[in-house]
């Protein structure tokens, strides 16, 4: 399967793969649309989401709106629904990069507070407060 931003629209569409007549071939089947966000911010230059190990969720950084920083927000692959994981202060840039851990309980992400400021946070897939894992002000290229 592949995971499919729509730049225009914000839709979060999944295209599977279908099994042709040979061993080798392999035919795109039906584009279906999991969740439909507001177009994202390219001005973040980072990975925003990530897919489970399980393939059962999406954890997608985004804001809820044009004036809000990035959130994380884990979408359900078969039902579309979107549960909000993390809310930071207005005064950050958002939470980015978002990386399931190999048994997918866990989220790492990035929380983006300045070009040249940013610190690591974990936190379970169920919600609860976030754990921040750095406290060094420096900045963070991918994890």
């Amino acid at each position: 399967m592949r995971i499919t931003v729509q730049p225009l629209t914000g839709d979060l569409a999944i295209d599977g793969v279908c099994a042709g007549a040979g061993a080798m071939m392999a035919l795109a089947c039906d584009l279906r649309i999991v969740a439909r966000f507001s177009p994202p911010n390219y001005s973040l230059q980072r990975r925003l989401l990530d897919w489970s190990s399980d393939g059962q969720w999406l954890a997608v950084s985004h804001p809820s709106s044009a004036s809000k920083p990035n959130s994380i927000y884990l979408v359900a692959v078969a039902t579309g629904e979107q549960r909000l994981l993390t809310q930071p202060d207005q005064m950050v840039g958002g939470d980015i990069e978002p990386h399931f851990s190999p048994d997918s309980r866990t989220l790492s992400f990035v929380r983006y507070i300045h070009r040249s400021r940013q610190e690591l946070f974990s936190l379970s897939v169920t919600g609860g407060q976030p754990k921040q894992l750095t406290d060094d002000g420096k900045q963070i290229s991918g994890h």
